[in-house]
């Protein structure tokens, strides 16, 4: 059962809804305001504020995050929110903790071969970022035969093999996603020689090439193959 001032945070909400139809994004953030005032937590109101507000700064985006985090303590997407926020703005440490809490939340005791691709290649990125290739090895190079179709998640063990001198695995990997990207080369090539007019056709030729370009470039260190693709 909802308590009077969440209640009446409800009905703010509301009205900021209408202030903002009616072309009053100020006004609206005024209501939010009050919003907060009768129900600090709100989510709703929390929500909105930082949607409507023009260049949210780290402040308000991490006080959003804990607000909502003290809402609904077992808010995965909040951790998940938070932990992003947190790895922007350089605390990569604690960024770890927070997504390793977040899925601890959402499926407890479960491994992280079975979390979403984008959790674990942000929750790996951060990582690194944090200098952690070791735990990225440990952790997750289980999961490489489920994420062999994952470029970003195999160029990311890529690097956290590269780091922790696993040459076996790194020169696995690298082979992997040579394949990944001559494979999406050959049919973006395919498909242009169909269809030469399609737009559709040419981004992906493009995207096919800027993708081989980089990993020549920067997994296989061969600078001058990396020039043939990117010309």
């Amino acid at each position: 059962k909802r308590d009077a001032p969440a209640m009446r945070a409800d009905v703010a909400v509301l009205s900021a809804e209408i202030d903002l139809r009616r072309g009053s994004k100020a006004l609206a953030l005024k209501t939010l305001e009050a919003a907060l005032a009768h129900s600090p937590y709100h989510q709703g109101a929390l929500l909105m504020r930082l949607k409507l507000t023009d260049a949210p700064s780290l402040k308000l985006r991490m006080e959003t995050m804990i607000a909502l985090l003290r809402h609904n303590p077992r808010g995965w997407w909040v951790l998940r929110s938070l932990a992003a926020e947190a790895a922007k703005a350089g605390l990569y440490k604690p960024a770890t903790e927070f997504y390793g809490h977040a899925w601890n939340i959402h499926t407890p005791r479960a491994s992280l071969e079975i979390a979403p691709p984008e959790f674990v290649n942000d929750y790996i990125s951060t990582m690194l970022d944090a200098g952690n290739a070791v735990g990225v090895g440990n952790r997750f190079a289980v999961s490489l035969s489920r994420n062999s179709n994952n470029s970003a998640f195999m160029s990311l063990l890529l690097e956290a093999f590269h780091a922790i001198g696993d040459n076996p695995r790194h020169q696995s990997t690298r082979r992997r996603l040579y394949q990944i990207y001559h494979t999406r080369l050959s049919t973006a090539g395919a498909m242009s020689k169909e269809k030469p007019k399609s737009d559709l056709a040419r981004v992906a030729r493009i995207n096919a090439l800027i993708e081989m370009s980089w990993f020549c470039l920067l997994a296989d260190g061969k600078g001058l193959e990396s020039l043939k693709y990117s010309r």
